[in-house]
């Protein structure tokens, strides 16, 4: 089912010193994954977090299926150079419930970063709200972001960031761009994900160096 489309479109546009690639078509059967994810019910993130909001103000649920998509990992670290260490299914599935707490206009959601290089697949028919890239303006609020629980205090002042880049998504595109280095998270422009789960699949690399 996780074939991989062997002739997908890649673009590579320079960032900074470090590149973003974008692999459009990147599966061959994206609608049957699509299915797939949508049959399985996915679970709550870090439900055992407290204090937290998740569940209440918003739905932060992943997909952990056990299917073996080490290819898929392979693929991409052979792009980037980083290491493929991991070999399952996960997935964002987010949802926002509307209420005041999701003010998007004046925050940007939980900017973060992984451990090495990301990939996401997207899974919505959607074009414009993919994922962000800051930088953080303000010492005091970078600390209090590592402080601070994710599901207790997500939405992060726009004037304490400075935003660097918004990937834009597609349908069964993936992006791939060093998550390690700069601070990212979910681009949120309107209230779409009130209505329905934004999907994603990620695919997180290890660092091979520094």
């Amino acid at each position: 089912m996780f074939e991989l489309n062997p002739n997908p479109t890649i673009t590579t546009e320079p960032f900074e010193d470090t590149t973003i690639w974008y692999i459009d078509n990147f599966y061959q059967n994206p609608d049957e994954i699509l299915d797939y994810f949508l049959a399985n019910t996915p679970t709550y993130f870090k439900s055992n977090e407290a204090p937290g909001y998740n569940g209440e103000l918003f739905q932060d649920m992943r997909h952990l299926l056990y299917d073996d998509v080490r290819h898929a990992y392979e693929y991409l670290a052979n792009i980037c150079g980083d290491l493929a260490k991991n070999s399952e299914v996960l997935t964002n599935c987010f949802r926002f419930l509307d209420c005041e707490f999701n003010d998007y206009q004046n925050n940007y959601w939980w900017p973060h970063l992984d451990e090495g290089h990301t990939g996401i697949v997207f899974f919505n028919r959607d074009e414009d709200s993919g994922t962000n890239i800051y930088r953080c303006l303000d010492q005091s609020e970078d600390d209090m972001r590592y402080d601070t629980p994710e599901h207790v205090a997500p939405w992060r002042p726009k004037d304490k960031y400075e935003l660097l880049k918004s990937m834009k998504p597609r349908y069964n595109r993936c992006i791939l761009f060093n998550a390690k280095r700069y601070l990212h998270g979910q681009n949120i422009i309107d209230d779409r994900y009130t209505d329905q789960f934004r999907l994603n699949q990620v695919l997180f690399l290890d660092p091979n160096g520094p």
